[in-house]
């Protein structure tokens, strides 16, 4: 079997185990919509989930790293690759103790700066729920250590099976506890499960190539640690534009009115979904790949990236277009029950269709970022992401005066694409890639269709509309969403068609070649 039919069939179990992960994880939020809404326990259950994930970022920050030292050690054998993985492990579970340990004995002062708005009751909460959360830090370096491994041996469907257990002991909590247990503390207990769960099933995979793995000493001594922190250091600093971005909308809505950070939380959550699974099919199945082409040849690795960005954004821009136009049904559908009233859908209406912009930005930035990151060069993305986080949280200041909480969201659009633009610039000054006229020809005709999509999409809504407000129920509000997805995505690929899209005659020869 070649190289590209078994990425092919890797990348088609991995769309598949992913988008039934994503549909569990849907119904996860639908269920923490359902019995916490957008209340007071609900800001604070998400304010300590985002200052742990703030944390996480140590490790978070080696992928960038780690795929292309796994891939450099395994050159000089398997014995110097299974030595370098147990030195870094027995690093990771020594600094991300110390961190735990520290989060942990520091809650109340992390809890006062970030959630400045938060007094009473509802910082005390807060305060407990980061406490009884702060072993997933730990926990979330050994799955990304694991994960990561796995990636650069090409292995990528153990990573998509773990999100799937996790999913499913998530809804077996909900499923499964008595009512009067489910609470906010509960359920920050039921985070630390899961995430255990996932580092478990991806620790037994890495075994089968690995074989017996043992804690090591001589953690500082070791050249290749070294250089693996080398790198890890900027990839930190840049990785940390997004939460950081996250964690000051968050300081900045503690002090509004209730619900405005649920609210928030909410609608990321379902542009958020999408977007890993946009990130985790089209870009960590692609980065080893991209790491090798970089190495080798720059005029292919030109072309790659070129190819991969129009490929992109004719797969988003019909989303983004999509979610904007469906955004009420979508909410109502996924979480008006309840405790998540219709007060609660008119605060995530809006911020749904804000957040749908960023994921356009979002995957195309982490599309080009790996691209430096498989050059190896790790300073200059982190010096673009503290630019766009100081650009973050000036308009976050200047936004939130005259559109409250949506203000945040609109600056943190301003900030992505910012961060979007400074990648394309300076991929073409550093390696002379650029995204040409085929990229420019792209832009035009996704827009095209995906304004004619919305087009049709808008009118047939508004047509739902009128049916579901005389029939009035449940099942008329799906039928009618499902048509309405399904007759925009013909439509848009009817347009394709028209437009002679290039990329469409690839898909098919490239699926051809897979079946074959």
């Amino acid at each position: 079997m070649s190289n590209i039919q078994r990425l092919g069939k890797s990348a088609l179990w991995v769309l598949v185990i992913s988008v039934f992960t994503k549909i569990l994880a849907l119904l996860r939020e639908i269920f923490i919509a359902k019995h916490f809404g957008a209340s007071d326990a609900a800001d604070s259950y998400f304010m300590a989930y985002s200052i742990l994930g703030m944390f996480c970022l140590i490790s978070h920050a080696m992928h960038g790293s780690l795929v292309p030292m796994f891939i450099n050690v395994r050159g000089r054998g398997k014995r110097e690759e299974k030595h370098y993985i147990e030195r870094l492990l027995t690093g990771a579970i020594v600094a991300l103790a110390i961190v735990s340990l520290t989060v942990f004995v520091l809650s109340p002062q992390l809890v006062s700066f970030f959630a400045r708005g938060f007094v009473g009751e509802k910082k005390t909460l807060t305060i407990m729920l980061l406490r009884t959360g702060t072993t997933f830090i730990l926990l979330s370096g050994i799955y990304d250590l694991f994960g990561n491994y796995l990636i650069s041996v090409e292995r990528f469907i153990p990573e998509s099976i773990a999100g799937l257990m996790l999913n499913i002991a998530y809804l077996g909590y909900f499923l499964l506890m008595p009512g009067k247990w489910l609470t906010v503390q509960s359920l920050m207990g039921m985070v630390v499960v899961a995430m255990l769960i996932k580092g478990i099933v991806l620790w037994i995979c890495s075994r089968q190539n690995l074989g017996a793995i043992h804690l090591r000493n001589g953690i500082l001594q070791d050249s290749d640690i070294q250089e693996t922190l080398r790198l890890a250091g900027p990839i930190l600093l840049g990785s940390m534009t997004y939460y950081v971005n996250g964690m000051v909308d968050k300081f900045i809505a503690s002090g509004l009115s209730p619900g405005k950070i649920s609210a928030m939380n909410y609608a990321s959550k379902v542009t958020g979904m999408l977007t890993t699974l946009l990130v985790s099919i089209t870009i960590t199945i692609v980065f080893p790949s991209i790491v090798k082409i970089s190495l080798a040849d720059d005029e292919w690795l030109k072309l790659s990236v070129r190819k991969g960005l129009s490929f992109l954004l004719y797969l988003i821009l019909p989303l983004v277009t999509g979610i904007i136009v469906l955004r009420l049904p979508i909410i109502e559908l996924l979480y008006q029950r309840g405790e998540f009233t219709s007060s609660s859908t008119d605060l995530t209406v809006p911020a749904l269709a804000l957040y749908a912009i960023i994921i356009l930005t979002y995957v195309l930035s982490e599309f080009l970022l790996k691209v430096f990151y498989a050059k190896q060069n790790m300073s200059l993305p982190m010096y673009i992401g503290i630019a766009s986080v100081a650009l973050n949280i000036v308009l976050d200041f200047v936004l939130v005066v005259k559109y409250d909480y949506l203000g945040l969201i609109a600056a943190t659009i301003a900030a992505s694409v910012f961060r979007l633009v400074a990648y394309a610039i300076f991929l073409y000054r550093c390696y002379e890639i650029d995204l040409g006229k085929g990229t420019v020809v792209s832009v035009i005709k996704s827009c095209m269709a995906a304004l004619c999509m919305g087009t049709v999409v808008f009118y047939f809504n508004r047509l739902l509309i009128v049916i579901s407000v005389l029939q009035g129920s449940a099942l008329a509000k799906v039928s009618g969403l499902l048509i309405a997805i399904i007759l925009g995505a013909v439509v848009y690929l009817v347009m394709l068609a028209v437009l002679r899209v290039e990329e469409l005659s690839l898909i098919k020869a490239y699926l051809r070649r897979i079946k074959d």
